[in-house]
C-alpha cells in the first residue's frame, strides 16, 4: 500500500519515484501539479501497470491477448475446435509451450496433452459447445470468467468457471472448476 500511495503521490506531483535498475520511473520535474483524479490514477496504470519500475514493454511485444474478453473468447475458441490439426495449431498459437490446465477430473501439461483433453470433451459430448457466461474480468495477466457447456439451444447441463494467468500475452495456466454439472452429464 505504502508503495501505491507512494507511486500515486509521484505521478500527481510530476516528481520521481525511486531508482530502478538505473533510470527513474519519472523524469521531469513540474511545478504546475494536476489534481488527484482518476486521470492520474489511469495514467499510473497505463504507464507502469501498478509498479513504478516494471518494464513494461516485453509486456506489449507480441501480445496477442490484452483484455478478459479476448482471453476468454480465445480460450473457449481452442475448446469448441473439434479438427485436432486446427485445434492444435490455436494451441501452439496462443498458449506457450509449458502451459498447464487442470480442473476437478482431469490435468494436463503442454499443448499436445491439453489438446488430449480438449479431444476427449469432444468425444465425452459430440455437438456441445462452450459459450460465456456473464462478462470476463480481469488484471495484470489474469483473468477470470464463467462458462457453459451444452447443444445449442438448450439450457446447458454443464457450467464452470476459470482462473487463466498469461505469459508473454499467451496462456500459461489454468485453473478450473465446475460450479455446476447435471445428472447424466
Amino acid at each position: 500500500m505504502w508503495l501505491l500511495v507512494t507511486v500515486v503521490h509521484s505521478i500527481a506531483n510530476d516528481v520521481p519515484v525511486r531508482e530502478c535498475s538505473g533510470r527513474t520511473s519519472r523524469q521531469t520535474t513540474n511545478d504546475v501539479k494536476p489534481a488527484m483524479t482518476s486521470h492520474v490514477i489511469d495514467r499510473l496504470q497505463r504507464e507502469s501497470y501498478g509498479h513504478p519500475c516494471r518494464d513494461t514493454t516485453a509486456h506489449h511485444q507480441g501480445l496477442t491477448m490484452s483484455d478478459a474478453t479476448t482471453i476468454a473468447t480465445t480460450y473457449l475458441q481452442a475448446w469448441n475446435e473439434a479438427d485436432a490439426a486446427r485445434r492444435a495449431a490455436l494451441l501452439r498459437e496462443h498458449w506457450t509451450a509449458d502451459a498447464s490446465y487442470t480442473d476437478p477430473l482431469m490435468s494436463g501439461e503442454g499443448p499436445a496433452q491439453i489438446g488430449g483433453l480438449i479431444g476427449a470433451v469432444h468425444e465425452r459430448f459430440p455437438g456441445f459447445r462452450f459459450s460465456l457466461i456473464g462478462t470476463p474480468d480481469g488484471h495484470g495477466e489474469h483473468a477470470r470468467f464463467s462458462w457453459s457447456l451444452g447443444p445449442a439451444g438448450a439450457e446447458p447441463p454443464i457450467k464452470g468457471s476459470d482462473v487463466v494467468s498469461l505469459q508473454g500475452g499467451r496462456i500459461r495456466r489454468v485453473v478450473g472448476f465446475l460450479d455446476q454439472v447435471s445428472a447424466g452429464a
